[in-house]
């Protein structure tokens, strides 16, 4: 148990936020460009998502504004919504990949549970 106040960026309500474009960010098209060609380039390449790296997704349009968003979820406010994506132009398959490469920029990938399992997918089923 914590018994010490909680300072920092990352001690924050919900009230400290004008709006959520506070928490927002949209890549610009060619941010979205660059990471649907790399996209494609490690789908063709037939390689596990998990064997995927920020090499393999070359953005450069992304990388700066990733860089920031890495440093703000690590030591800022701690997340981030990212929108934009024009997610139906996607097969779920595409989408996990391209979900991984922008991950890539924002971080380093762990598994989430004890199966090694690095990724999910949530859907609203109604």
């Amino acid at each position: 148990m914590h018994d010490s106040q909680f300072d920092g960026r990352g001690a924050w309500r919900g009230a400290d936020f004008a709006s959520p474009e506070d928490w927002t960010y949209r890549p610009s098209p060619s941010a979205w460009a660059e990471l649907d060609s790399a996209m494609r380039i490690a789908l063709d390449s037939g390689r596990p998502i998990h064997s995927l790296a920020i090499a393999d997704f070359p953005a450069p349009s992304f990388a700066s504004a990733g860089a920031a968003l890495r440093k703000d979820v690590e030591s800022g406010r701690g997340f981030v919504v990212i929108r934009g994506l024009p997610i139906e132009r996607y097969r779920d398959e595409e989408a996990a990949i391209l979900y991984w490469g922008i991950a890539t920029h924002l971080g380093t990938p762990i598994p989430q549970n004890a199966k090694d399992e690095y990724l999910f997918s949530v859907r609203d089923e109604g």
